[in-house]
């Protein structure tokens, strides 16, 4: 229970109803060094609920379910829900690229007690790569999807998402900000975001109108890093402006700022064996110096309130609160009848992941009427 997700829970309970899952240790670095649970179940469940209510939140608002393991990204391997005709339930159960093996059957886990059909495939994809408008156009991040499906076709993988989540097109994004790759960048920097996500640089804000992130006019060039993120954002407006939705229409498109680059210093030697899988190849004296990627578009939706993404905190540069006012003046544009709200996400950059990162809807089994 992170200092970044009490906040966006509060944000959002008014609204909706949060199931929180948790299991008995604090960390993946506690579950990594600690194998025998160091508490009970019932014991974090009640340290979480005091968190929450020492925080102001209504605890009748909120649903505890014991998960098997830790996983704090749930957006990647969590269930995807289908709704069918009759208000029947199911899950879209793709395979993880995660490299725990088990991660892929955590959807099944969480949702068994549900009664709800399995739909299953092999295919490989993360829940943070693909975005849905809700009438069956499909965003899809394909450096990513191509990464990990080696060898299989964008036609064949089409076919799959057309066959898993009923969406009858797929668009095709290329490439999410340069900082949101891994390994080793430019300029000696290091990259540990989701190399290529595009729940990091574009969202669908309804069934027409897309929201893409945009590097400022005066940031092209400050580094080789800015002008390549610049130049993929662009490449990925002019697929947009091409597309069409299933009727033939287009898109309406708007922009939001990247957020400032920001980067962060350690020592490779201090690192814990898990933090190590960033820096494959880093040597054991060397000095890490990583990007952070953060985003104002990794916000989560949650029926009338948007929760979006902050990053200054006093002492650092003015520059980052200013901008930080200019993403959520972009994201409130994108969602005029929606209450619209910035949490600090620092915390969360340290993982790779931002707030949308760690969540997971689950709708009404019947639509609702407007």
């Amino acid at each position: 229970m992170t200092d970044t997700m009490i906040p966006l829970i509060k944000e959002i309970t008014g609204d909706v109803r949060v199931r929180i899952l948790y299991n008995q240790w604090t960390s993946w670095q506690e579950q990594a060094s600690v194998p025998e649970p160091p508490r009970s179940h019932s014991a974090m469940r009640a340290h979480i609920g005091d968190r929450l209510q020492t925080a102001g939140i209504d605890l009748s608002r909120i649903d505890f379910a014991e998960a098997p393991y830790l996983f704090g990204a749930i957006q990647d391997p969590g269930p995807v829900f289908l709704r069918a005709d009759g208000g029947k339930r199911a899950i879209a159960d793709f395979s993880s690229s995660h490299p725990v093996a088990m991660i892929s059957h955590l959807d099944r886990l969480l949702t068994k007690d549900l009664g709800v059909s399995v739909l299953s495939s092999e295919m490989l994809s993360d829940g943070g790569n693909r975005q849905c408008n809700g009438r069956g156009t499909m965003l899809v991040g394909g450096a990513f999807d191509d990464k990990i499906n080696n060898g299989m076709t964008r036609a064949a993988m089409e076919a799959e998402y057309r066959r898993m989540q009923g969406v009858e097109k797929v668009i095709w994004l290329e490439r999410g900000p340069r900082e949101e790759d891994t390994g080793r960048l430019e300029g000696g920097l290091w990259g540990i975001g989701t190399g290529g996500h595009i729940d990091e640089f574009c969202r669908f804000v309804d069934a027409s109108t897309v929201i893409l992130a945009e590097v400022p006019p005066a940031e092209r060039t400050l580094s080789a890093i800015h002008a390549e993120t610049h130049r993929r954002m662009e490449e990925n407006f002019v697929v947009l402006e091409a597309a069409r939705d299933i009727d033939g229409g287009l898109f309406r498109i708007l922009r939001a700022p990247t957020a400032h680059l920001m980067t962060h210093k350690t020592e490779y030697a201090s690192l814990t064996p898990i933090e190590r899988f960033w820096f494959e190849g880093a040597a054991e004296n060397e000095e890490i110096e990583f990007c952070l990627p953060a985003s104002y578009l990794n916000f989560v939706i949650a029926n009338g309130v948007v929760v979006t993404s902050k990053y200054w905190r006093s002492g650092m540069d003015e520059k980052i609160r200013i901008r930080d006012a200019e993403g959520l003046a972009a994201v409130q544009a994108a969602f005029p009848d929606r209450r619209v709200v910035q949490i600090d996400a620092m915390p969360l950059l340290h993982d790779g992941a931002g707030i949308h990162c760690y969540t997971r809807n689950q709708p009404f089994a019947f639509a609702r009427s407007a």
